[in-house]
């Protein structure tokens, strides 16, 4: 039997919060007129917020061992409410009005605090959805520029596909996040016409990519082109290939398996297309051989200007490993199924090899081994 007394423990850590006998941390909360000052100790505050540990991990201590974190952003009020949290663990919002609680989870966020915040999360919906509603925009760019808020992102969310007119028509639209916009597009309820979705990054002027990262440029393109949005798609497209190159080599195998998997985007495969046929070892002799597109495998070996030897596709093809690895590796041992199997896993490619620019030798020993799996004109 164990003997449990929270209650007890709790009132004894707040009342430490007032004991500045032994405090080796001073916290100077809000702006010059209203700063408040709050002496704590380092011990209570790291193992209570990641937050904390992870300041305190970086500021040196005073002459007399005292370290300083200054926090000018959160109210004196606040701050004491979320240091009392930390101490005793305890918060009271019973007469609390529904802004001050916003606040509090949003600050409570910021210092990690994860179960006050993820608590007040759920109270300002479960409770307070009307006020949720009539501060949408003003808690909507909030949660969206802050790490978390997963169930508050989902509640704005839900009532976007259903008045999808609270963003598409608002003044406010080209203030809004594109990551926020983004996990709106991704929705396959969203109730709105894509035309409206267009005109709207049309006449808005949201499409500003000038501080978006190339990651993010990317995956709107992508789901832009999802969208049948196509002149935002192949603009992005554009940009993409004319400004940033070096990305897009740099990714190679991921984005050319995404576009080939796509309508659209030819210039993209136009792009790395003319890379293969100079560089045609980036697939015929990558590890990732095997999980390429047959389209995109295709609209290469369609290429006249394909800078590879024809024997070398032939075995790249024709290795039945590589192609179906329930294939016996060695040749004698195939029976009349194993080559079936084969013929149909490369039935489309096989049509698109130059077999008379092999030289006779490599027919003889490297391709006449195959004839099964060959059409009878070849």
């Amino acid at each position: 039997m164990s003997f449990k007394f929270f209650d007890k423990l709790s009132q004894d850590f707040s009342e430490l919060l007032n004991d500045q006998k032994e405090y080796n941390v001073v916290i100077e909360i809000d702006k010059k007129r209203n700063k408040k000052s709050f002496t704590v100790h380092s011990v209570v505050l790291r193992y209570r917020s990641p937050y904390f540990d992870k300041e305190l991990e970086n500021i040196p201590t005073n002459k007399n061992h005292i370290k300083t974190i200054i926090k000018p952003n959160i109210s004196a009020p606040l701050f004491e409410i979320l240091l009392k949290y930390i101490y005793g663990g305890i918060v009271n919002i019973e007469d609390t009005d529904t802004k001050t609680i916003y606040e509090l989870m949003i600050n409570a966020n910021e210092l990690e605090l994860k179960k006050l915040s993820g608590k007040l999360e759920r109270y300002l919906i479960e409770s307070k959805a009307s006020w949720l509603r009539t501060y949408f925009y003003h808690v909507y760019h909030s949660i969206f520029n802050s790490n978390g808020f997963k169930c508050l992102k989902k509640f704005y969310n839900d009532i976007i596909v259903k008045y999808p007119n609270l963003i598409f028509e608002s003044e406010d639209f080209t203030s809004l996040q594109e990551t926020a916009l983004i996990s709106v597009l991704k929705r396959d309820d969203l109730n709105v016409e894509e035309i409206k979705i267009w005109d709207t990054y049309i006449y808005g002027g949201i499409v500003n990519i000038e501080d978006t990262d190339t990651k993010t440029i990317y995956e709107l393109m992508i789901n832009a082109n999802e969208l049948e949005l196509k002149k935002l798609s192949g603009k992005l497209e554009r940009y993409l290939i004319e400004s940033k190159a070096s990305w897009l080599r740099t990714y190679f195998y991921h984005v050319y398996h995404s576009i080939f998997n796509s309508n659209g985007f030819k210039c993209l495969k136009k792009f790395y297309n003319d890379i293969i046929v100079k560089y045609p070892n980036l697939i015929f002799e990558s590890e990732d051989f095997t999980s390429l597109q047959e389209t995109a495998l295709i609209s290469v070996l369609k290429r006249d200007d394909l800078n590879v030897e024809e024997i070398k596709i032939w075995d790249t093809l024709s290795n039945g490993e590589l192609q179906n690895p329930t294939l016996p590796t060695n040749l004698k041992e195939w029976s009349y199924e194993n080559f079936k199997a084969l013929k149909i896993t490369l039935q489309q490619s096989l049509p698109f090899i130059r077999y008379f620019h092999i030289p006779n030798e490599d027919i003889w020993e490297k391709v006449k081994p195959y004839e099964k799996i060959l059409e009878k004109q070849i």
